[in-house]
């Protein structure tokens, strides 16, 4: 990961990075002797730097499951989703609101039934629930 290092005044610089890759780093900040021109560490460099994921990403996010595909009647089916931010690093902790919305694009349905039986609304909300470590 590449740094940038801006001077500001009276000796004060500012070290600016963007890690798109959750995980450790190390960051050593090094800065040349006067005395003899060579470079060296910093006092307490080289630092650990723990870069987090972003907020959640609907686009990178992945749904799995049995229930993505197939479900019964009045049996509850799992479906499994890893959220993900737009860097596709998965989320350590669950965050954001979630929802999931079934809707009926056919019904199986008998000839002895009339269509006005099947006018009401087959669209369900779904709980979602944090399972943890992104996971829902």
């Amino acid at each position: 990961v590449k740094a940038q290092v801006l001077s500001l005044e009276e000796g004060k610089y500012r070290i600016r990075y963007n890690a798109t890759v959750s995980g450790t780093y190390s960051m050593a900040v090094l800065a040349k002797n006067d005395m003899n021109g060579k470079e060296g560490h910093i006092i307490n460099s080289p630092f650990l730097v723990t870069v987090i994921p972003n907020h959640a990403h609907p686009a990178t996010s992945l749904v799995t499951g049995r229930g993505t595909f197939k479900g019964t009647a009045g049996i509850n089916s799992i479906v499994k989703m890893y959220a993900r931010d737009a860097y596709q690093n998965f989320l350590l902790e669950g965050e954001g609101r979630y929802h999931a919305t079934l809707v009926s694009k056919s019904r199986h349905r008998h000839e002895w039934e009339q269509p006005a039986s099947l006018l009401h609304s087959n669209t369900i909300l779904v709980p979602v629930t944090n399972g943890g470590n992104g996971r829902y």
